[in-house]
C-alpha cells in the first residue's frame, strides 16, 4: 500500500516538473516535504515560492501571501525547536537571520525574534531586537522589564536602572492584583539595583515601595482567588481524558508532588494558574506555575493536542526531544524570559 505522505510527494513534485515558475506549485511541494519532517527542503521550497511571487509579502490583503508567510513561520519555528535540542547555535543563528528577513516589521515578531536570541545567550543579538521592539510599542512594561534584565546581565547597571523605571511608569494589566504583583517584582529588581551602584538611599525608597505593592496585593489576594475559583469544574462536568495523556498528567503530578486540577479557560490560562484545560478528552490547555519543575518529561509529546505550556517561574535545564513533536499549533511553549535562565541543553 503507498503511503499517502509519500504519494502527496511525489505528485507535488511532478507539479513542480510541469509548473516550476509557479510559485503555488513550490508551496504545495513545501507542505508536502513538512508532512514528512523535512523541513530543510519545505524551507527550500517556501523560498523559491517567495522568489518567484514579487508582491510585497507582508501584505496580508493577498490570501497567497499570507499562506506562504505562515508556512515559512511554522518552518522556521520547527528548524528552532530541532536545532535547539540538537545544540546547533550556529544554525539557530543563521536561521534567526533568515527569520528577521523574513518578518513584518512589528513590535511582537522583534520580541519573539528577541526571545529567540535569548535561548542562545546572544544578549547583545537580543538587546538589538528588543530595542527595535519597544521603538515599535514603547507603551510595554515588560519588554522595558526584559531589557533592563539583559543590560543588568550584562552589568550595565545604569541602562538596566533606566529600563526597570520606565517599566514602573509605564505598568499595567487587566486587574488591580496582576499589576501589584509585577510592580513588586519590579521594586524588588530596581533596589538590587541600586544597593550594587552604591545607592542607599534610592534602594531603601525601592525596599519601601516593594512593601508597600506587598500589602497591596495581599489586600486584592482573596477577591482574585475567590473570582479564579468560579473557574473550577464541577465533576459532573467533567469529560474522561484518553488513557495515555491520564498518564503524562500522572507522571507529571508525581514530579510535581500533587494532582493537577481540571480548569476552564478560554484562549489563555491566567497568571498564577495550576491545572489543565481539555477538550473532547485532550489536553489543549497546561498551566505548572512555580511548581519548582526542573525538567520536562519524554511523556509530554503525547499531549498531541497541546496549545499552551506555561512553565513560568520555574528551573527548566533540560528539553526533552519529544518537544518537537508538539502540535504546530501550540503559540506558547515556554512562557519564561529565555534570557534569565541557565543555558538549556
Amino acid at each position: 500500500m503507498i503511503d499517502k505522505k509519500e504519494y502527496e510527494l511525489e505528485r507535488a513534485k511532478q507539479d513542480v516538473q510541469q509548473n516550476p515558475i509557479h510559485h503555488g506549485s513550490w508551496v504545495l511541494l513545501g507542505r508536502a516535504h513538512e508532512s514528512t519532517g523535512n523541513y530543510a527542503a519545505a524551507m527550500r521550497c517556501y523560498e523559491k515560492a517567495f522568489s518567484l511571487n514579487p508582491r510585497d509579502n507582508e501584505d496580508y490583503s493577498v490570501d497567497t501571501d499570507i499562506f506562504i508567510y505562515w508556512n515559512l513561520r511554522t518552518v522556521h519555528e520547527k528548524l528552532g525547536q530541532l536545532n535547539l535540542v540538537q545544540d546547533d547555535v550556529d544554525a539557530l543563528r543563521e536561521l534567526y537571520k533568515e527569520k528577521e528577513r523574513m518578518m513584518a516589521n512589528t513590535a511582537r515578531n522583534w520580541n519573539d525574534l528577541a526571545g529567540d536570541y535569548g535561548m542562545i545567550h546572544d544578549k547583545d543579538e537580543a538587546i538589538r531586537c528588543l530595542e527595535q521592539a519597544i521603538t515599535l510599542d514603547a507603551g510595554d512594561s515588560f519588554k522595558w522589564r526584559d531589557l533592563g534584565s539583559l543590560y543588568r546581565n550584562k552589568g550595565d547597571l545604569d541602562k538596566s536602572k533606566h529600563c526597570y523605571e520606565v517599566a514602573i511608569e509605564v505598568n499595567w494589566s487587566s486587574d488591580q492584583y496582576h499589576k501589584e504583583s509585577f510592580a513588586i517584582e519590579l521594586w524588588h529588581s530596581l533596589g538590587e539595583i541600586d544597593d550594587a551602584l552604591g545607592n542607599a538611599g534610592e534602594a531603601e525608597h525601592c525596599r519601601q515601595q516593594e512593601q508597600e505593592m506587598q500589602a497591596a496585593r495581599d489586600a486584592h489576594k482573596t477577591e482574585f482567588q475567590r473570582d479564579w475559583s468560579l473557574n473550577a469544574v464541577a465533576p459532573e462536568q467533567e469529560i474522561e481524558l484518553m488513557d495515555e495523556e491520564k498518564q503524562v498528567l500522572d507522571e507529571l503530578a508525581r514530579q510535581i508532588g500533587e494532582p493537577i486540577p481540571r480548569i476552564r479557560a478560554d484562549d489563555y490560562i491566567p497568571y498564577d494558574a495550576f491545572g489543565y484545560v481539555s477538550s473532547k478528552g485532550h489536553v489543549t490547555m497546561l498551566g505548572l506555575d512555580k511548581k519548582s519543575i526542573t525538567t520536562i518529561p519524554d511523556e509530554i509529546g503525547r499531549l498531541s493536542s497541546l496549545k499552551v505550556l506555561d512553565l513560568n517561574s520555574n528551573a527548566i535545564t533540560k528539553l526533552p526531544d519529544a518537544i518537537c513533536d508538539l502540535s504546530t499549533q501550540m503559540h506558547s511553549c515556554l512562557m519564561v524570559i529565555p534570557w534569565t535562565f541557565s543555558r538549556i541543553r
